[in-house]
């Protein structure tokens, strides 16, 4: 699996929801839509580590805490208590 593919995937299981429109995807996590969002190209190319660093800045979080999420160690409820505890909420 590419890391778009997975980007994806880590996304719809934290329950962001994908705003279509313009040339990129918007994904926003549905607690609120302006404080927690990630943007990404419509195109079929894979993403780089540089842009995956750029998406876990959007979202917040770590490499290890993205790595948590895709391993189904962190769910959509931890993610959530996270952003509270760090005062996005």
């Amino acid at each position: 699996m590419n890391l778009k593919e997975h980007r994806r995937r880590v996304l719809k299981k934290l329950r962001f929801v994908k705003i279509e429109g313009g040339s990129h995807e918007k994904w926003v996590f549905p607690k609120d839509t302006k404080k927690v969002k990630t943007y990404a190209s419509r195109g079929n190319k894979d993403i780089g580590h540089g842009l995956m660093k750029t998406i876990r800045v959007q979202m917040h979080i770590t490499k290890q805490q993205y790595q948590n999420i895709a391993s189904c160690s962190m769910s959509k409820e931890g993610y959530y208590k996270y952003l509270v505890d760090i005062g996005i909420f």
